[in-house]
């Protein structure tokens, strides 16, 4: 649910059991499926749910590239979309970026409870500044006050940063995630549709390299902070001809981990968080 990256699609989204901005709401993305119609290694199309072949469900359900066979259709659980999103946005120096994810790991609980209705995950660059955006769907007023008492918290705990607020549409998200204020998609919601947009087709960066580590413990260590931000903006810093971006998104709560770790092929199920990382080069 909420998966927002266009150069992942639909199929790497649900075969690789990807997580989005309403992974805490509604679960992970394999979870949602319901049945698979696929093409196997003999040219046979196949249409498969839990009663008719539970073993191949499973399979699609996190078997990433493993699964054997050509997937050419999802029937899947759908979510009604937000319709406004409350955002707080803090902004810290990049001293403070050990800091900031130790703090955010440790209010990860709470802040993972579908209850609250929330996404939070943090943003780092090889620049001179770390981002700590958070959203609040669809909130009542107790909610958005709980939401932005959160933010505040971590953020003082933190020091050093500072933190504004706004709101819009779900749309709005949407292309901002894929590259809108970039000037590398249209501003319109069927641009979304169109492969052809967006940062992977229309970013300056021509080649990149992505990947990721599970983290299954909210206590972080030293070893991980030292490493993540030395790499970060030590050996990665300016004015290397490349970017670097990296993206620690929260991957824990019961939306999650009450899933039967035998209900799907995917194996991530107990970590905390994920650390993203892509570099770019021209």
């Amino acid at each position: 649910p909420g998966g927002a990256e266009s150069g992942v699609g639909a199929s790497g989204l649900f075969l690789g059991c990807g997580r989005g901005m309403l992974t805490q709401l509604h679960g992970l993305a394999c979870d949602t499926i319901q049945g698979i119609r696929y093409v196997d290694a003999s040219g046979k199309v196949l249409e498969v749910d839990a009663e008719t072949d539970p073993d191949m469900l499973w399979m699609a359900k996190g078997g990433g590239g493993e699964f054997p066979g050509i997937v050419t259709k999802f029937i899947v659980q759908a979510f009604p979309a937000p319709r406004l999103l409350h955002a707080r946005d803090c902004t810290f120096p990049v001293q403070k970026a050990k800091a900031l994810i130790r703090t955010w790991a440790s209010h990860l609980p709470e802040m993972s409870d579908p209850a609250h209705q929330m996404f939070t995950h943090i943003t780092m660059w090889n620049s001179n500044y770390v981002n700590f955006p958070n959203l609040c769907f669809d909130c009542s007023p107790e909610q958005v006050e709980w939401f932005e008492a959160k933010v505040n918290e971590i953020a003082e705990e933190v020091g050093g940063g500072s933190c504004h607020s706004f709101a819009h549409g779900w749309f709005d998200q949407l292309l901002f995630e894929a590259g809108r204020d970039r000037g590398v998609i249209e501003n319109r919601a069927e641009a979304l549709m169109d492969r052809n947009q967006g940062y992977g087709a229309n970013g300056p960066a021509r080649a990149s390299k992505n990947g990721g580590y599970l983290v299954d413990s909210y206590n972080v260590s030293d070893e991980l902070l030292d490493t993540l931000t030395s790499w970060t903006f030590g050996h990665m810093g300016k004015p290397h001809p490349w970017s670097l971006l990296v993206l620690i998104y929260n991957m824990g709560g019961p939306k999650i981990t009450d899933v039967p770790a035998s209900s799907a092929a995917y194996g991530g199920r107990g970590a905390k968080f994920v650390v993203h990382f892509k570099h770019q080069w021209n």
